[in-house]
């Protein structure tokens, strides 16, 4: 995908040349394409990223030749591809856009908050069993993976919720989108790995139990609440993917290997 240089381009047409049409053509004909090539290129085609023929066959004479003679046209459309995948991944948070910047991901924080809002003020969590055990689970998962190295951010964050509940016995709609909100605000603040990730399933529980308790008392809600939670658990993997090393990162571009380590994560 790198512009070449003009000696170099000259060097590997003259090379192509001077093989006659016998080398030329064994250089053209690729490897029968794998199944399994075939089935990703066709997700990638479908999700609306064009692919080149050597992406399609995964046959690296190709891929060379597409990199070697392309040039400048070759970058550009490395960087409409690049464009394509990033607002592939997007769309799974509910996001309109082919960049990744800051300014996109905070708006749409933003918006599935406000989704958030507008379903809260018309139900109430009702806890079950469930949310006991997901939290002590988490909470006690968290401790024995990190040690001496846990911060008291997350035991404190299930408090929270505990003290509520044992007060009312359940939890308000505006009392859950509070106590959702600040795990949620703490998760994306902290640096350390493993907390992030305890807070984030934190999150995620009470999220879940909120969904449980609003499939039981008012089913009509069910689907938005639904929609908005797994597109915020994607907007957490997009915003991890977005915030990797790299220049296309900084330019809010998402390579597919960025994408699988935020998944892993």
């Amino acid at each position: 995908s790198n512009t070449v240089k003009g000696a170099g381009s000259g060097a590997a047409v003259g090379g192509l040349l001077g093989m006659g049409t016998k080398g030329l053509n064994k250089i053209l004909t690729p490897n029968p394409t794998s199944a399994e090539t075939q089935r990703l290129a066709g997700i990638l085609q479908n999700e609306g990223v064009n692919l080149t023929a050597g992406q399609k066959t995964n046959s690296e004479n190709l891929r060379y030749l597409e990199s070697e003679l392309g040039g400048a046209t070759a970058g550009q459309a490395m960087e409409k591809q690049a464009e394509q995948f990033t607002a592939s991944a997007l769309k799974r948070a509910g996001i309109k856009a082919n960049r990744a910047t800051p300014e996109v991901l905070d708006k749409a924080f933003t918006n599935i908050g406000k989704t958030y809002d507008d379903l809260a003020a018309r139900n109430e969590l009702i806890p079950d069993v469930q949310l006991t055990d997901d939290f002590q689970n988490i909470v006690r998962d968290y401790m024995d993976q990190v040690g001496n190295e846990a911060r008291p951010v997350v035991w404190k964050a299930a408090e929270n919720v505990f003290d509520i509940l044992h007060t009312s016995k359940k939890l308000t709609g505006t009392e859950y989108k509070s106590a959702s909100s600040a795990i949620k605000r703490s998760a994306r603040a902290a640096t350390h790995p493993e907390t992030r990730m305890a807070l984030n399933e934190l999150a995620s529980a009470l999220d879940d139990s909120m969904e449980r308790s609003i499939g039981r008392t008012n089913p009509a809600d069910l689907g938005a609440f639904s929609d908005a939670n797994r597109q915020y658990r994607n907007l957490l993997v997009v915003e991890q993917a977005a915030f990797g090393a790299g220049q296309t990162t900084a330019q809010g571009l998402i390579s597919p290997s960025q994408l699988r380590q935020a998944t892993m994560q």
